[in-house]
């Protein structure tokens, strides 16, 4: 689907803008409902739209790009930022969004930075490190078949060397190009 991306960042930017729903004569949580139908109903919509989408402009792509490679460092690091931030919150009696709103977006911000740091100080390298320890150059000899596989969503390119026999569990013989 043509915008996708953009579809979803603006449902999601949307849905976490909700605040707190308290109705204090509701015999339950509206709060709780709607965190509910977000991830038992929206949530899922949202991931098969973003799965099934390209990205059309090379804007798009960039920021999508972006946001991928910090997936991971940002994960590992809004929890322990988010406690500082909510001891802070509680040790400077802070509860309105009012009184708040500047450092929420320090800590947005400061989250998202820490996260692209960690990536270019620790994981890259690492990653890289490890490929040079790891990975050999000649690991395949010449003059052998393999079995080539793609992942189009981390790039990466497997090489498996097919055994003596040259099927697979399925019974395609890569060596004749025919079925059992």
């Amino acid at each position: 689907m043509k915008g996708a991306f953009w579809i979803c960042s603006i449902v999601l930017l949307i849905l976490f803008c909700v605040p707190y729903i308290k109705v204090d004569t509701a015999p339950i949580s509206l709060n709780g409902l709607f965190e509910a139908a977000c991830i038992i109903l929206i949530f899922p919509v949202l991931v098969w739209l973003g799965a099934s989408g390209k990205t059309t402009d090379k804007r798009s792509t960039q920021i999508c790009k972006f946001l991928g490679d910090i997936s991971y460092p940002l994960y590992a690091v809004h929890y322990p930022i988010m406690y500082l931030f909510y001891a802070w919150l509680i040790d400077n009696e802070l509860y309105t969004f009012a009184e708040i709103w500047p450092m929420a977006i320090v800590v947005y911000a400061g989250s998202i930075a820490l996260a692209y740091l960690c990536l270019k100080l620790y994981d890259e390298p690492v990653r890289k490190w490890l490929g040079k320890k790891l990975l050999r150059k000649n690991k395949f000899p010449e003059g052998v078949k393999y079995r080539y596989s793609a992942s189009s969503a981390s790039g990466n390119v497997n090489l498996t060397h097919l055994p003596k026999r040259q099927t697979d569990v399925s019974g395609y013989n890569y060596r004749t190009n025919a079925s059992r």
